[in-house]
């Protein structure tokens, strides 16, 4: 078995040493070593260089590895790490590549021991473990925050990382290598590309990388921030990200509660549920730290990951909105854009039939009224269920209020002060809501198209027959929440038949 050793660098001259130090003690030596520069600006370049040579110096206590000839190729290749790891791959010689990061030190054993699976012919990726390499108290405690500590390993379900991985050429071929449109995540991406071939990858806890944490605070957001933006842009959603999303959601909730009500009630609620937040993760955490230091720091590093996860996720997102091709998409799924192109058609077609106007002053759909009265009053009072309004869920007049928002702030409507002969204002705020009711008609047929595409129905037969059913058209007309409810019933099908598929922790929250 002939093993290829690749990994890429920039700007490593602290870490370098180290690792090289690391690679060169191995008690099984690659047939080939390949290093890959982004464009280092510090000394990195030179520590590596002085390396060339017919015989790879070992790094520990110098000399030559047994005389055994070593082939070592270090290219310069501005890009990412992704472009690097590719480069390095494509000059490799050898079927089987181990790869690892700059800033971890090698265990002696780790190449002997992730290429070991390899005597199975079948088996195609081998993912190796880590450990953190603490220098201070700090990183210690950033450790539980990054690595997949010990006792919460799962060998069935675990995933290769870049820092310790081994596959063959042939698979990393069939994948398309790695995506180099991704620059923070992009071993996480390779990862499920591998997965969703069928590549069969093995847990090899043995070969062991030690990484070496953030030194401080900054240096920690900037990590968190990078692999919540990466994620995002590749449309992965973990289920830990949609759980810090909902406790900040639920926190901004009660300030709005405590703020309408003018009540300290919610002050005291979020304060204890700050507490008993901070007691859950200094609990969950300390264990793997055991030093009273750690109570101190670990607020911080809490609070610090979850603001980071959440910019991260949310710029990460509006880049790939800003970067998605649309005119792809559309031409590529013909018949939904022309569904929905026709529903949206009729729909402002008929958009102010019934809106209220002088001969008639109030909508002819009472109910439009009574979901109007339940928007102001969920904002006035926290509920929308009191007298005059409809009663509803808190969820979607809550959804409509923020709808309304830019148009409130743009002085388009005001539906706080509505005065009922103002006729022109009224019309136009009519027309605003049931524009939403439209939109939720529009991304239900979406969803439709979605669920169809899982479960290999027909897709132009099922969207023309749910599209132009006269009772859905009919309630399309009007801003009712009917429209809105059953969307939202549908995205929890889609991701529940999606759980049937793929029984993941984030496929079971958005169900």
């Amino acid at each position: 078995m002939r093993i290829s050793f690749v990994a890429t660098v920039l700007n490593e001259e602290k870490t370098i040493h180290s690792f090289l130090k690391s690679l060169g003690s191995q008690s099984r030596f690659p047939d080939e070593i390949i290093i890959v520069d982004g464009g280092s600006t510090d000394a990195t370049a030179s520590v590596i260089s002085n390396l060339k040579s017919p015989h790879f110096a070992k790094a520990s206590r110098g000399g030559q590895i047994s005389n055994k000839q070593i082939k070592f190729k270090f290219i310069t290749k501005k890009g990412n790490r992704s472009a690097g790891r590719n480069e390095a791959i494509k000059r490799s010689s050898n079927e089987i590549i181990v790869c690892s990061d700059a800033g971890c030190v090698l265990d002696k054993e780790w190449v002997e021991n992730i290429t070991k699976p390899f005597k199975d012919k079948s088996v195609d990726v081998v993912a190796g473990y880590y450990k953190g390499k603490p220098r201070s108290i700090f990183e210690k405690c950033l450790i539980p925050y990054v690595l997949v500590m010990p006792d919460k390993v799962h060998k069935d379900t675990f995933l290769p990382a870049s820092r310790s991985m081994a596959f063959r050429k042939s698979v990393w071929e069939k994948v398309g290598g790695f995506p180099e449109e991704f620059s923070n995540n992009e071993d996480y991406v390779f990862a499920h590309k591998l997965k969703n071939v069928g590549a069969k990858i093995v847990f090899e806890k043995k070969a062991i990388v030690n990484w070496i944490p953030r030194k401080n605070l900054k240096e920690a957001f900037v990590m968190f921030f990078r692999f919540a933006k990466g994620d995002a842009e590749a449309g992965i959603f973990r289920s830990n990200v949609l759980l810090v999303l909902a406790r900040y959601l639920l926190g901004l909730y009660i300030v709005f509660l405590s703020i309408l009500y003018k009540s300290f009630m919610g002050a005291y609620v979020l304060f204890i549920s700050l507490l008993l937040y901070t007691i859950w993760f200094i609990k969950k955490n300390y264990r793997y730290i055991n030093n009273k230091q750690a109570i101190q720091i670990l607020p911080f590093l809490q609070f610090t990951a979850d603001f980071a996860v959440l910019t991260g996720t949310t710029i990460g997102l509006l880049r790939k909105i800003v970067r998605f091709n649309y005119f792809l998409y559309i031409k590529q799924n013909k018949f939904l854009f022309f569904i929905m192109f026709a529903y949206v058609f009729v729909m402002l077609l008929t958009l102010k039939w019934g809106i209220p106007n002088k001969n008639h002053p109030f909508p002819y759909h009472m109910d439009e009224w009574h979901q109007l009265h339940a928007v102001g009053t969920t904002f006035k009072y926290g509920t929308p269920n009191t007298e005059g309004s409809a009663n509803g869920t808190m969820f979607h007049f809550l959804l409509s209020g923020f709808y309304l928002a830019p148009f409130t702030l743009l002085h388009l409507i005001n539906p706080f002060g509505l005065k009922i002969d103002d006729f022109i204002v009224r019309e136009r705020l009519f027309e605003i809501l049931r524009l939403n009711t439209i939109l939720y008609g529009a991304l239900s047929i979406f969803v439709i198209y979605k669920i169809t595409q899982v479960i290999k129905a027909s897709s132009k037969l099922t969207l023309f027959l749910f599209t132009f059913t006269p009772i859905w058209l009919s309630l399309s007309g009007y801003f009712k929440y009917d429209i809105a409810l059953l969307f939202w019933i549908l995205f929890s099908i889609f991701f529940l038949i999606r759980f049937g598929k793929d029984p993941s922790n984030r496929n079971y929250l958005l169900a």
